[in-house]
């Protein structure tokens, strides 16, 4: 969904063809460590994405515990990786929530 989207490798450098659009490689990291975002939502105050990987990374108020981290109130202003989920195949965020569907079909 965001393939035009710049990538920075692990050494921390756009790659880049000479004619200068942005080469998207699978293996490509973000900085930071994230993986390529390829899914994103956004709530009310908050907003999570969906990595190639799997993974789900959010930001943003956390008044309803969306943030997905088990902890409610207060927020972050950077994504930050949620734990204990599956690979997850489908992301949606709402007003105030966030939910997931798991490659396994768990939600």
């Amino acid at each position: 969904m965001f393939g035009d989207s710049p990538t920075i490798d692990e050494a921390g450098s756009e790659t880049a063809a000479t004619d200068g659009s942005v080469t998207n490689d699978a293996a490509s990291v973000e900085a930071g460590g994230r993986p390529r975002m390829v899914d994103i939502g956004m709530g009310a105050f908050h907003g999570c994405a969906l990595g190639e990987d799997g993974s789900v990374w959010c930001w943003g108020s956390n008044g309803g515990g969306q943030l997905g981290d088990g902890s409610v109130g207060g927020g972050r202003l950077t994504a930050k990786r949620v734990g204990g989920l599956p690979t997850i195949a489908q992301l949606s965020v709402g007003l105030a929530h966030t939910c997931a569907v798991g490659n396994d079909h768990t939600i």
